[in-house]
């Protein structure tokens, strides 16, 4: 109904083949532990999807993309989104006009890193620990509760998404918060299989200059 082309399921998927045939949907099989990134990569370089490469998550290229969805979610939830690796790295903000921070999340965005607390770290077990969009209070007097959901692709953890609740969010939004994890999810598989692509290729580049099959400047224009 989603209009999917395929889907991929984990382990032995042959419960679900009579449903993908009525829906002319091509049905994949991965291994159980396999890691979900992983299996990205491996579709993204057989469609030929990695060739418009998206900038690794550093501190100095971060994806356009979810600077857009942190706009999105903000508009639909009614509070200032950021999304955060699992290192607590701010990748991307809101910047809806009008949108109240408090000096917490101002000082995260300016320092690209979530400040560290013995309260800040309950919140995360608590935040990782649920299955979908969780309130949390301020750890600080004058700092403002959160809505905050996990995101991740199937089992795997990649990050989070925070948003500041004045106390006026909308009635959905933990759905529109869930809706935008899961498009977060996409995003940052995209820019992590990216990412390990351009290392794989700078990696065999470095082996073949190193074995002298290609010439330093060829190297260096590559």
């Amino acid at each position: 109904r989603a209009g999917m082309a395929g889907v991929v399921v984990r382990g032995d998927g042959s419960q679900a083949v009579p449903d993908a045939e009525a829906a002319g949907a091509a049905l994949l099989g991965t291994d159980r532990d396999a890691a979900w990134h992983q299996v990205f990569q491996l579709l993204s370089s057989v469609v030929g999807a990695h060739g418009a490469r998206t900038a690794p998550l550093g501190e100095d290229a971060l994806p356009g993309d979810l600077f857009a969805l942190a706009n999105a979610v903000a508009a639909a939830v009614g509070g200032a989104i950021a999304v955060e690796d699992l290192g607590r790295q701010i990748l991307a903000y809101s910047t809806v006009p009008g949108q109240v921070v408090d000096e917490t999340r101002r000082q995260g965005i300016l320092g690209r890193q979530v400040p560290g607390s013995p309260e800040n770290d309950e919140d995360y077990r608590l935040l990782y620990a649920s299955e979908g969009p969780l309130k949390l209070p301020g750890v600080m007097a004058d700092e403002l509760p959160r809505l905050a959901t996990p995101v991740r692709a199937g089992g795997e953890l990649l990050g989070s998404i925070w948003a500041v609740d004045t106390g006026s969010l909308a009635a959905d939004a933990a759905d529109a918060l869930r809706q935008g994890a899961s498009a977060a999810a996409m995003l940052l598989l995209r820019a992590r299989a990216a990412d390990e692509l351009a290392r794989h290729l700078s990696s065999d580049l470095l082996r073949r200059l190193l074995d002298g099959s290609i010439e330093p400047a060829a190297a260096a224009h590559r």
